[in-house]
C-alpha cells in the first residue's frame, strides 16, 4: 500500500513576484501535466498538497489544482523554497560574469557560494535542506498511512534547486543542467514511492526511469 511524495517545478514565469507569476507557455503546460495526472492523483485516498511561499510555486498550485476541480489550499513549506539571495544586487554582479544560459548552470559551477560569498545561500546547503525534508515527509507520510489505512500523496509545488536532487538516484550522478542528465524541467514532476513499513527505502520513478533508493540522513543513495 505505497503513497507517494511528487515534487512539481513551477511552471515557465517571468520571475515577477506577481498574481501567478507563469508565462502563457507555463500555464498551459502546467494544465497538461494535471490532465495528465489526474487519475492518478484521484486514486489516492487523501491528497496534501504543499508549496514554496513564491508567486511562481503558489500559481502554478493554482492552475493544476484548479485544472482538476480541487479546491485545496496549499500549505506553505520554507523548506522548499528556491535558493536563498540575501544581497540581490551582489548576485546580479556576480551573475555578469559568471551566468550561462542555462538555467542552473551557474549554481551547479559554483557550490561554495555560500563560502566564498555572502550574498546567496550555496548549493551544499540547499541540497541539505531538499534532504532533510525528503526524510521528515517520507517518515510523516509512512506514519500517516499506517495510522489510518490510507494511501497519502503529498503534491509538493517547488523549484529546480530542490526537486532535482531527487533526480541524481535515478542517474547514478550529480544533475547538472545538460543533455545526459537534465535537471527537472518546468512544469514536470517526479514521482518517489513510499512503502509505510520501510519509509526510508523509496522507488523514485521519472520520465522512463525507475530506481529504489535509501535515505541515508539527508542523502539518497542508489540502491539498484
Amino acid at each position: 500500500m505505497e503513497s507517494a511524495i511528487i515534487p512539481i517545478r513551477h511552471g515557465k514565469t517571468n520571475y515577477t513576484e506577481k498574481d501567478l507569476d507563469l508565462t502563457l507557455q507555463g500555464i498551459e503546460e502546467t494544465k497538461d501535466l494535471a490532465r495528465d495526472m489526474a487519475k492518478e492523483i484521484t486514486s489516492y485516498d487523501e491528497l496534501i498538497v504543499l508549496s514554496s511561499p513564491l508567486a511562481r510555486t503558489r500559481g502554478t498550485a493554482k492552475v493544476f489544482l484548479d485544472e482538476l476541480n480541487m479546491s485545496t489550499d496549499p500549505k506553505i513549506m520554507r523548506s522548499v523554497r528556491c535558493i536563498d539571495i540575501h544581497d540581490i544586487r551582489a548576485f546580479h554582479e556576480f551573475e555578469k560574469t559568471n551566468s550561462t544560459s542555462v538555467y542552473g548552470q551557474m549554481w551547479f559551477n559554483h557550490p561554495d557560494l555560500a563560502e566564498t560569498s555572502n550574498f546567496a545561500e550555496g548549493r551544499n546547503l540547499v541540497n541539505e535542506r531538499a534532504g532533510q525534508f525528503l526524510r521528515h515527509m517520507s517518515q510523516f507520510v509512512a506514519r500517516r498511512s499506517k495510522e489510518t489505512g490510507k494511501r497519502i500523496c503529498v503534491l509538493v509545488f517547488t523549484h529546480f534547486e530542490i526537486a532535482s536532487n531527487y533526480l541524481r538516484p535515478l542517474y547514478d550522478t550529480e544533475i547538472f543542467p545538460d543533455v545526459e542528465a537534465p535537471g527537472i524541467k518546468n512544469s514536470e514532476a517526479i514521482k518517489i514511492l513510499v512503502n509505510p513499513e520501510t519509509p526510508r527505502e523509496v522507488t523514485i520513478e521519472a520520465r522512463t526511469l525507475r530506481k529504489k533508493a535509501l535515505i541515508d540522513g539527508n542523502n539518497l543513495i542508489p540502491l539498484d
